[in-house]
């Protein structure tokens, strides 16, 4: 009798461990059902937005303005094929320019034809004017600095005394190789910058030039660097202020008056370097 209980009990204790058992499995089949039907939603969801971002990139080849595609090197800030705006050009490139380039330049910048033919006939050489134009420097500026210099004789950024007193540095200092002492370049145009330097030309005849070459030059070695700084003073016209042993003088006379530097140079009168306007020492 006892036994049969037991072994009633047992069978309970069974089949409630078997319930329990399936009780456990149903409930890990509707977490795994609900885990996958939660991963099919988000996939869903990332493939909709990914389809979304998608077509919003194929949107960005076309203004959402005017709904015409945007021209491959357009100006992103202006209307679609805008151009970027030029770029002012560097002295480097300038001097890269052949002489029709050089004029075709100033012509964008100066459109005023009788101006810019006043321009060309005040500064001879064409890119030293295109030089002062793309730095910035307006026609009018240039034009009324030309005037002011020619009535008044005297450099800009110098009173009058002190271009007295640099004419008369200039004769001790470098009277030797030549008399006709001029100021040129920015000084001269009336268009120099604070602390510009000042560029001064020694004008002399090719028989003088030829004589002041074989006394600062000699005979060369052939392949040497001395020959080829000659042969390029002979190609240009000009004789520089080192090999003319100037370079102490005109570090002096930039300390004395403030100039960023002082260039003093020989040049070959008629030579390609030989380039006004000028300024005559006092």
């Amino acid at each position: 009798m006892a036994g049969g209980v037991l072994a009633a009990v047992f069978r309970g204790l069974v089949e409630d461990a078997r319930q329990a058992a399936r009780n456990i499995v149903g409930s890990i089949s509707k977490i795994f059902e609900d885990t996958a039907s939660k991963e099919d939603q988000s996939l869903a969801t990332i493939l909709d937005t990914e389809e979304k971002n998608a077509a919003g990139f194929t949107d960005l080849d076309h203004d959402p303005d005017l709904g015409k595609p945007i021209e491959p090197g357009g100006d992103p800030g202006g209307p679609p094929g805008t151009p970027p705006p030029d770029e002012p050009l560097t002295p480097k490139q300038i001097n890269a320019l052949s002489d029709d380039e050089t004029l075709a330049e100033i012509t964008k910048l100066v459109p005023d034809p009788a101006q810019r033919a006043r321009l060309l006939n005040g500064i001879d050489r064409p890119k030293t004017l295109l030089k002062y134009l793309a730095r910035g420097t307006t026609p009018d500026e240039i034009e009324n600095g030309l005037a002011k210099v020619a009535s008044t004789g005297v450099p800009d950024g110098l009173t009058a005394d002190q271009f007295t007193q640099l004419s008369s540095d200039l004769r001790s200092g470098a009277g030797k190789y030549g008399d006709d002492i001029r100021v040129q370049g920015s000084r001269a145009a009336g268009v120099s910058q604070p602390g510009s330097d000042i560029d001064v030309a020694i004008r002399v005849d090719p028989e003088q030039f030829d004589a002041i070459i074989r006394e600062r030059f000699g005979n060369p070695n052939p392949g040497s660097n001395k020959e080829a700084t000659m042969l390029h003073a002979l190609e240009s016209g000009k004789i520089q202020r080192g090999e003319l042993g100037l370079s102490g003088f005109g570090k002096q006379l930039a300390r004395k008056y403030g100039f960023a530097d002082s260039d003093i140079s020989v040049i070959l009168r008629g030579g390609a370097t030989d380039n006004g306007p000028w300024v005559k020492l006092r």
